[in-house]
């Protein structure tokens, strides 16, 4: 995880790439799993998004019926 924030422009695809950081070793696997990961940045997308976004995705994304 960056430790700034990133301005990326919008509308740009990118491809996220995961490397452990460097350092002796001793860190418990789950210090490095994509799920804490993914919770850590969970909730800072920035935009004028609808407040019900993450359940209803697939109505967003695909038309399906709203949860």
């Amino acid at each position: 995880m960056p430790d700034e924030p990133v301005e990326l422009p919008p509308g740009t695809k990118y491809r996220v790439t995961l490397d452990p950081m460097p350092g002796d070793g001793e860190e418990a696997e789950e210090d490095h799993s994509l799920r804490q990961f993914l919770l850590g940045i969970a909730g800072t997308a920035k935009g004028d998004y609808p407040a019900d976004l993450a359940r209803n995705h697939d109505y967003y994304l695909h038309g399906r019926p709203k949860r």
